[in-house]
């Protein structure tokens, strides 16, 4: 299938370099899909977008310098007629619905055949040309993880850092903001936990990292 009778225009935005390449080399083999350019940052993903103007984009949610969702709903947001498809590999009971309110037309894993996911940016493409986002209304408003259900994608992603054990300055580091910053958000997790302390915090963060298997 086709976009307008011409391959579907796909961007990729992944910051693991063999992931990168392996996804690059099964777009080139794809008859229906047109590799126009990738990146491994936010910043320099959306400059692509904004000059390569792709049919769709598959983004990682973890970046360099830079949250994935928010990437996803820059694009909705001020570049609609491009179908996002978020590949990860995260805990699709915890990230799906976040990556689909965030304006996303599709959640993979990457444990999925990438001939599912290719499909899928092909069907995304579409349904984004057509105005459709189906996903959102099939996957609903609410988080299937309830113990982050109230964290904003921001302090989800800080609670992610701690429980993989990044120290605050790393996690400034990573998320490129102030040490000031990421406390303010640690503070902020600890109120909607209910804890008393930073090593309350970092246990359980650390306890639902190993539950949820995030990386």
């Amino acid at each position: 299938m086709e976009v307008d009778s011409r391959p579907c225009r796909v961007f990729v935005v992944e910051d693991h370099p063999l992931v990168r390449l392996g996804l690059e080399q099964s777009i080139s083999k794809h008859s229906d899909l047109e590799l126009v350019g990738d990146a491994d940052n936010a910043a320099e993903a959306w400059r692509g977008i904004s000059e390569r103007e792709p049919n769709a984009v598959i983004v990682d949610l973890t970046l360099s310098g830079g949250d994935g969702l928010a990437l996803v709903q820059r694009i909705a947001t001020h570049r609609p007629a491009i179908g996002i498809v978020v590949s990860s590999m995260h805990d699709q009971g915890v990230y799906e619905s976040r990556a689909l309110r965030a304006g996303a037309h599709a959640y993979v894993t990457k444990d999925r055949p990438i001939e599912e996911l290719l499909e899928r940016v092909v069907a995304a493409a579409l349904q984004a040309v057509e105005g459709r986002r189906e996903a959102v209304a099939e996957c609903g408003g609410e988080s299937a993880d309830p113990d982050t259900a109230e964290f904003t994608n921001r302090e989800l992603e800080v609670f992610r850092l701690i429980g993989v054990g990044l120290t605050t300055k790393q996690i400034a580091a990573r998320l490129q903001r102030s040490v000031k910053t990421v406390e303010s958000f640690k503070g902020r997790l600890k109120q909607k936990l209910r804890l008393a302390s930073g090593d309350e915090l970092t246990r359980e963060a650390v306890q639902w990292a190993l539950l949820k298997k995030v990386v």
